[in-house]
């Protein structure tokens, strides 16, 4: 039983690893777009239905560009759970990007307090 659960442990680790480093991929695409193009982004993507919409959102609010973006009750609930675990996806993550990243997300978790 041993073996199996090292195999287990080696598995969830190599894809969360590859998770990381596909979000280190897009978050460094998505700094080089523009407001009004990550705007476009977010609508196109289902905006909180992808990871992209997520990373999106954070761009926008890295950006302080999220006031033209309304959310419903459910969207706001859905954002607050996505920040949380994604919080905890990169929480040993050391690099600038994710330093921008958990940036971002405390931002937003301090304007879903402070507006909603």
């Amino acid at each position: 039983m041993g073996f199996l659960s090292g195999l287990a442990k080696f598995a969830s680790d190599t894809a969360k690893n590859s998770q990381i480093d596909s979000m280190r991929e897009m978050w460094e695409k998505l700094e080089k777009l523009s407001t009004e193009r990550l705007l476009g982004i977010f609508e196109d993507n289902n905006r909180f239905q992808k990871q992209i919409g997520m990373l999106v959102y954070l761009q926008l609010e890295k950006k302080c560009a999220t006031r033209g973006v309304k959310l419903s009750e459910e969207e706001r609930d859905l954002l607050k759970r996505k920040c949380s675990s994604l919080k905890r996806a990169i929480e040993l993550a050391e690099d600038y990007i994710f330093d921008d990243i958990r940036g971002a997300i405390r931002r937003t978790e301090e304007n879903l307090s402070r507006y909603y």
